[in-house]
């Protein structure tokens, strides 16, 4: 646990020197990739940390040094695998090369479109999804490409975004759920919507995906009929801890677009609709744990849209006029998100230990 609050306390202290040197793009590059810096070295010399570590990736690519085929492998992640391979047989160096392109992609992004490189952090590690990368990571170096891509729909530079698709996908197939993501720039979807959906999918969401997923079922593709294994009523159901955060957070998101719509650019409206579809799936979960890892996909934007939205009332220019109850506000959200964050991040990855992420191990401590 010493490992992560060490990470965690270097990497804000770079994130702060980030924000204080928007001035220069060269500084502020320079610190916020050192900001990511003791992520890629803490996920990059680890041990056995991580679900999948020793129960997926590193078999995965014994089994390829031997030269093995693995038949559920992406086929760039194949040849990721294969480049690791050319330069040492041992599975470690695949963790350093995954860890390396995930964490850089997401740094890049923060650093040209975080409007607050300090929050962005925050989320990123109190989110858990520092942690969640430790174990699927496969599904977060995809994300990770898609996160880098996002503004290519704010600036419809729509072929770059398909190569992106492209790859993400060849990395991790579940990544073409973005393409849903096309229509999150145009139109802020309403929130009387996701009452609806919500109540949709908790009264005939079951039978439903049931029925697809029959019919799914008789496809010889043995990618899709793996999947009807998955739906299973979820007898736990929905617990508090993951239900509160993603609802305030849009909540929080709504009211400052309701009191904010000229200030809501194309970005703004694609990231609060990716908080609409994070809770979708969010209920979704009831029924197969499934859904998580797609609901991650778009929760995963909170790495910008907290600061995005904290910083619509704190804006360079004094143009903008705001009241100190505005500001109270604002900042006691912003405040209130983070402890339930920090809450629940102690909680999952502490305590109940999701992931397996401790103890941590290095690549000198191996037995």
């Amino acid at each position: 646990m010493e490992v992560y609050t060490i990470m965690f306390i270097i990497g804000c202290i770079f994130a702060i020197f980030a924000d204080i040197s928007k001035n220069s793009k060269y500084k502020k590059l320079v610190y916020t990739l050192l900001a990511f810096l003791p992520f890629i070295l803490v996920a990059s010399i680890r041990y056995d940390v991580g679900t999948d570590y020793m129960f997926r990736y590193a078999p995965d690519y014994q089994k390829m040094v031997l030269g093995n085929d693995v038949g559920n492998l992406e086929p760039l992640f194949k040849i990721i695998i294969k480049c690791c391979i050319f330069f040492s047989k041992d599975y470690s160096i695949l963790f350093v090369v995954t860890a390396s392109i995930m964490y850089l992609l997401i740094g890049i992004t923060v650093y040209k479109n975080s409007k607050n490189i300090l929050l962005s952090i925050l989320v990123f590690f109190l989110g858990t999804y520092f942690f969640q990368s430790l174990n699927l990571v496969r599904q977060f170096l995809g994300m990770s490409v898609m996160f880098f891509a996002y503004k290519y729909i704010i600036d419809k530079k729509y072929l770059k975004w398909f190569v992106c698709l492209f790859v993400a996908s060849m990395i991790h197939t579940s990544c073409l759920i973005f393409i849903i993501t096309l229509f999150f720039s145009k139109k802020v979807f309403k929130v009387h919507w996701l009452i609806i959906l919500v109540l949709l999918t908790c009264c005939i969401g079951y039978p439903m995906m049931k029925w697809v997923l029959f019919i799914l079922g008789k496809s010889n593709n043995v990618n899709i009929q793996k999947y009807t294994n998955y739906i299973s009523w979820n007898e736990k159901g929905l617990h508090l801890t993951a239900i509160v955060p993603e609802i305030l957070i849009y909540i929080y998101y709504y009211i400052i677009y309701l009191n904010n719509k000229e200030k809501i650019s194309r970005e703004g409206t694609y990231l609060i609709n990716s908080q609409f579809i994070t809770i979708i799936f969010l209920f979704f979960n009831i029924y197969s744990s499934l859904f998580y890892r797609i609901l991650l996909m778009f929760s995963f934007f909170q790495i910008l849209s907290i600061p995005y939205f904290w910083n619509i009332y704190h804006l360079e220019n004094n143009s903008i006029r705001y009241t100190k109850n505005i500001i109270t506000f604002n900042t006691i959200c912003c405040i209130t998100i983070i402890m339930i964050l920090s809450l629940r991040m102690i909680y999952s990855s502490f305590i109940k230990n999701n992931n397996e992420i401790l103890p941590y191990k290095t690549i000198w401590e191996r037995e």
